[in-house]
């Protein structure tokens, strides 16, 4: 009822869908659907508020054992907006070397199992040497060089290159050129942690 009453293609979105049976079973089987889903969920005020996600799939078939009259409700029931962040809103931590602006972790976004953000080396500084106990990293260059340490050894990163940073890793980042670096960091916990050593 509720995949046949809701299926209209939209743009995608970038949101975290939570765990839920419903969609992994059909994500699963290799289900294959795009579609609006909507929903009233009751607030504690007492008034409803529609919600609405997409959800796409790789192919265009229900799952087989699924019966699409059957699906309930109730798994659609949920507030996207508390996993949506808008950049423009959320504070920058800034430090002598540089700043960086958290997108998304467990204290924006409840019971999220990664972190993203965006970071900055002002041109000739270096970030503090440091590992993350509990998480790899991943570290896309969108703007600028630099020098990045690993341990003993060292790489030299430009714009569009990424480095993977395993857990317990001591590393750091310098900006060897004339403009500001800039990264897009994303670690594989919600609740990063980081030891730093300088």
């Amino acid at each position: 009822m509720v995949l046949q009453k809701f299926r209209e293609i939209r743009p995608s979105l970038t949101l975290r869908v939570a765990s839920n049976p419903f969609f992994n079973g059909l994500l699963a089987a290799g289900a294959g659907f795009a579609g609006l889903f909507s929903s009233h969920r009751p607030r504690a005020c007492g008034r409803s508020c529609k919600t609405s996600v997409i959800v796409r799939w790789p192919a265009s078939e229900p799952v087989a054992g699924c019966s699409v009259s059957t699906a309930s409700e109730s798994a659609f029931m949920f507030d996207v907006t508390q996993w949506v962040t808008n950049r423009d809103e959320l504070p920058v931590a800034t430090f002598d070397w540089g700043t960086i602006q958290w997108l998304c972790n467990a204290e924006l976004s409840a019971d999220a199992e990664q972190t993203l953000g965006i970071t900055h080396i002002f041109p000739g500084q270096t970030n503090p040497r440091h590992f993350h106990p509990n998480c790899e990293e991943v570290l896309h260059l969108l703007t600028g060089c630099g020098v990045h340490c690993w341990g003993d050894d060292s790489v030299e990163l430009r714009a569009g290159m990424t480095i993977r940073i395993p857990a317990g890793v001591v590393h750091n980042l310098t900006n060897t050129g004339v403009e500001p670096l800039t990264c897009l960091i994303a670690f594989n916990s919600g609740h990063r942690e980081t030891i730093f050593l300088d």
